[in-house]
């Protein structure tokens, strides 16, 4: 890579980095800029090197000016406490991304108003011209805030007065049908990561954010998959490498397991780059959906890698699994969505013909 005559070659140690090493975690920043450098990924990795670059060419300008902290009491202040409160760290890192940007937002607009002065019609001024799923998300982030404020800033969380507005509705991620599973399959042979990458998610359920970091360490002595999921924290368990509860898809697990024994290389993640190293969401997701559209499903057969979760949950029901069992093997933290799955089953299950050619229909009482 090159910026501004100054080139920087794939694998080389990387100088002017102030590496910090904290709770097990290493935070890396630029020495002659004090930029922060992006973390998660290797420091060969496009990303780090565009960032890392980026922070060379600016060595020697004039860093600009710290703004004063804000002051005491106000909306800045307060929302300054919150992001360093466990409330807020306790939070998922992608979540927090997204209250950060609610947060500068909000401190921009009002971020002088004494905190103690804010209440429920401020609120809905703030939310009043933005886009219904947008005000959603705002609002939210309004309740996190003031619940934590509660009581030793603001005397009520004022953000509950207000109504919550109605969702949008958006797209659904679709379902992959046995013919799209199919075409996939065909398009892409068991040695290649694209396909290892569809078995994982088909089989596992897994977001594709988790299955970029999926790896053997992942999986125990006995047998067990288990992982904190990145988007929502929480915590899924899966029968990986031992016997399968009834209700599970045995035939995605003999093609995934085929896929693992067809690798060539072992590294810490499954699907790790042809250089070893992990690939960053976002590009995996692109990835995937590229890999998709050159096996025919594009246009109105688009289907994507969320669309396999979906597939692997639904499939898990119409096993047999109960709405707990399946909330355990997916990660779903609401009963509610994970009932959505065993309704829909369970309807099929009514209308189903038996082997004799009997139609099993549900009877009760009333």
């Amino acid at each position: 890579m090159r910026s501004g005559g100054r080139s920087v070659r794939r694998g080389a140690k990387l100088k002017g980095i102030r590496r910090v090493k904290q709770d097990g975690k290493v935070y890396r920043y630029h020495r002659a800029t004090g930029t922060r450098l992006p973390d998660g990924i290797p420091e060969d990795h496009p990303d780090f090197l565009a960032a890392y670059l980026k922070a060379e060419s600016q060595t020697g300008q004039k860093k600009p000016r710290r703004g004063a902290s804000p002051r005491a009491g106000t909306v800045a202040h307060a929302w300054w406490q919150f992001t360093k409160s466990d409330a807020f760290l306790d939070l998922s890192e992608g979540y927090r991304r997204r209250m950060m940007a609610h947060g500068d937002d909000i401190v921009a607009k009002g971020g002088k108003v004494p905190i103690d002065q804010i209440r429920a019609y401020h609120i809905e001024n703030d939310i009043q011209d933005m886009d219904r799923n947008a005000a959603r998300t705002r609002l939210k982030a309004w309740r996190k805030f003031l619940d934590w404020a509660q009581p030793r800033l603001v005397e009520r969380n004022w953000a509950k007065l207000v109504d919550m507005p109605k969702a949008k509705k958006g797209t659904p991620h679709k379902r992959w049908s046995a013919d799209h599973v199919a075409a996939f399959r065909n398009r892409w042979p068991v040695d290649t990561p694209q396909r290892l990458a569809f078995e994982l998610m088909l089989f596992t359920g897994m977001r594709i954010c988790d299955a970029v970091r999926c790896g053997p360490g992942w999986i125990d002595r006995d047998g067990w998959m288990t992982f904190k999921q990145k988007k929502t924290g929480g915590d899924a368990l899966i029968a990986f490498n031992r016997d399968l509860p009834p209700f599970a898809d045995a035939e995605a697990r003999a093609y995934l397991s085929e896929c693992l024994n067809a690798r060539t290389e072992r590294h810490m993640t499954f699907l790790a780059t042809i250089h070893g190293t992990s690939r960053s969401e976002k590009a995996a997701s692109n990835w995937f959906s590229d890999a998709a559209r050159k096996a025919g499903l594009k246009g109105d057969q688009r289907r994507t890698a969320h669309g396999l979760r979906d597939t692997c949950c639904a499939r898990l029901a119409e096993g047999g699994a109960t709405a707990h069992q399946l909330m355990t093997w997916s990660g779903h933290e609401s009963l509610e969505e994970a009932e959505r799955y065993t309704k829909d089953a369970d309807k099929k299950r009514m209308l189903t013909v038996d082997d004799s050619g009997t139609k099993i229909v549900q009877v009760q009482n009333t």
